[in-house]
């Protein structure tokens, strides 16, 4: 997948993220196309978002679809 991404204001970012699914033999299944805004926090070591995303078939159908929130952590080594 891919996806694209640009700072709005301050720490906060939207992004759109495209992911491809394929069956165990490689055929393509859907793509899952994610929507969100997140807000870095002011260490830059985590952030939190919310958004939406689409499941597409091949013939550009949307055959499941929701919202999403999240909270991550950088990892560290």
């Amino acid at each position: 997948g891919g996806g694209i991404w640009k700072r709005t204001s301050g720490r906060n970012y939207t992004y759109v993220n495209l992911h491809y699914s394929f069956d165990p033999g490689g055929t393509f299944l859907f793509t899952i196309k994610q929507r969100s805004n997140l807000r870095l926090s002011g260490d830059g070591n985590s952030f939190t978002e919310k958004g939406t995303f689409e499941g597409i078939d091949p013939s550009g159908n949307v055959i499941f679809a929701g919202c999403l929130r999240a909270t991550a952590q950088r990892l560290r080594f």
